[in-house]
């Protein structure tokens, strides 16, 4: 059997806290392993 990884998708409104969090995240002394792949849509200008 294949080994599973776990995905956890991280969205949210407009200044909801999904940067605070995700620093939160990544600045812990938790032993984990991240990645992280961001997929930014806005109005290009």
């Amino acid at each position: 059997m294949a080994q599973t990884i776990p995905v956890t998708v991280l969205t949210g409104f407009l200044d909801s806290g999904k940067t605070t969090l995700l620093n939160r995240i990544l600045t812990e002394k938790h032993g984990m392993r991240i990645a992280v792949i961001e997929n930014e849509f806005g109005e290009l200008v």
